[in-house]
Parts: structure tokens; C-alpha cells; sequence
């Protein structure tokens, strides 16, 4: 079975749903760390440096030939500012 390694972006009027790159780290900084964003999330990447070791981890992965996650950022078509972020997992054989 074929391995897709790379989603295409989707796009909307507004937003451009892309994989997350090592841009994104400091757009997900200004969000990730509010008071209001981290009171609604299980996993906490509270400092800068977290959040930047997370973009990273996740960048590194986008190549391996088997993948069950895929982590995503919104950007804003007007700016280029990451202004989300979510992710797919995929089970069994779905990623292959």
C-alpha cells in the first residue's frame, strides 16, 4: 500500500489548513501560553521552549514512510499568522 507522506493543504476563503512547519512555533507561542487557551486543553506545552520542541518533534516525523498523526496549523490567507491548531490520528492500516 502506497504511504501518503504529505496531506495537501485545504483551503478556505480565509484560512489555508496546512501541516505544521518550524514557522509556526512562534504564532503557536502567542496563543498556546494564554491563560484562556490553556484552561481547555489536556496537553499543556506552557513555555516557548515546549512549544517549540513540540513543532519540531512533529516536523521531524512529516518523513517517516508510516504515519498515525497529523498535526495541522491554520493560517490566516490575509497574514500568514498560524492562528490554530489539531491534529488526525489514524489507526491500524489508515496511514499506510
Amino acid at each position: 500500500m502506497t504511504t501518503l507522506l504529505k496531506l495537501p493543504a485545504l483551503e478556505t476563503p480565509r484560512l489555508i489548513v496546512r501541516e505544521i512547519e518550524m514557522r509556526d512555533a512562534d504564532d503557536f507561542t502567542t496563543y498556546m501560553t494564554r491563560a484562556d487557551y490553556q484552561r481547555h486543553i489536556s496537553v499543556r506545552l506552557a513555555t516557548a521552549q515546549s512549544i517549540r520542541h513540540h513543532v519540531m518533534r512533529v516536523v521531524s516525523r512529516q518523513n517517516l514512510k508510516v504515519r498515525n498523526a497529523y498535526v495541522f496549523a491554520g493560517e490566516l490567507k490575509q497574514s500568514g499568522i498560524a492562528i490554530a491548531d489539531g491534529f488526525l490520528l489514524c489507526n491500524g492500516r489508515l496511514a499506510e
